[in-house]
């Protein structure tokens, strides 16, 4: 029993390190691309949704 949750310990704090950094990383690239938009920063809730879309659209229009 022991050697079971410490196995589903690891495997959750490995999913949720990757998922933090994956949309750090995430939200970082969007800053970054696009610094003239206000709307990322604004709305931390869901920041990696929105961001995704927009930068390659506005990329592409410009």
């Amino acid at each position: 029993m022991r050697l079971k949750l410490s196995m589903r310990s690891m495997r959750s704090m490995r999913s949720m390190r990757s998922m933090r950094s994956m949309r750090s990383m995430r939200s970082m690239r969007s800053m970054r691309s696009t610094p003239s938009t206000p709307s990322t920063p604004s709305t931390p809730s869901t920041p990696s949704t929105p961001s995704t879309p927009s930068t390659p659209s506005t990329l592409s229009a410009a």
